[in-house]
């Protein structure tokens, strides 16, 4: 990947025991604003294979609350599920910086935080961040086109890009007993 000047530094660095499974959480800190991202790692990428690789904005009352009204948390939940799973990959877990969270607005419009966030920018930092974790082809398990677009533009190759779950079919789902990686999965 080739950037001129890095806008990411790693900051801090953890073993991370989950109710998924035990991963490496890696925190990063923007250097053109003062937004956090955090990468969190199962096992070792490999240079000529893709990574499983989940590009998640904070979603407060999906990520926290399970809201219905979209399917933040479940994709979330999912995408860990399915990099532990298959024993590797990198869930990017950006936040957004002080002056841009704002709880109460996000529950009255019910509006993801990501919105007001420069794409562009979010997706570079994201590259930066995988190529500080090694990673060079991506399985993307998250976003649409225009993410993928993005990526690649950057320089990252993505070689697949699996379905989504809509919140109604992870609603349908987890009513059913089946886990968000399931309902992924079919």
């Amino acid at each position: 990947m080739n950037t001129k000047s890095k806008t990411v530094r790693r900051a801090a660095d953890a073993r991370l025991p989950t109710s998924f499974g035990e991963f490496q959480i890696i925190g990063y800190e923007s250097l053109d604003t003062n937004h956090e991202l955090v990468a969190l790692v199962k096992g070792k990428s490999r240079r000529n294979q893709p990574t499983l690789v989940s590009i998640h904005a904070q979603c407060f009352t999906g990520d926290v609350f399970g809201s219905l009204k979209c399917d933040c948390g479940p994709q979330l939940r999912a995408a860990i599920e399915m990099i532990e799973r298959k024993g590797a990959g990198v869930v990017l877990y950006q936040q957004p910086g002080a002056d841009e969270t704002n709880v109460n607005a996000q529950i009255e419009l019910h509006d993801p935080l990501s919105t007001s966030l420069d794409l562009h920018l979010r997706y570079q930092q994201c590259a930066e961040i995988l190529d500080d974790l090694g990673v060079r082809r991506v399985r993307l398990l998250s976003g649409g086109p225009r993410e993928r677009q993005l990526l690649e533009a950057i320089g990252l190759k993505v070689v697949a890009q699996p379905a989504t779950v809509s919140p109604e079919r992870s609603w349908r789902c987890q009513q059913q007993g089946m886990t968000p990686a399931d309902a992924m999965a079919i």
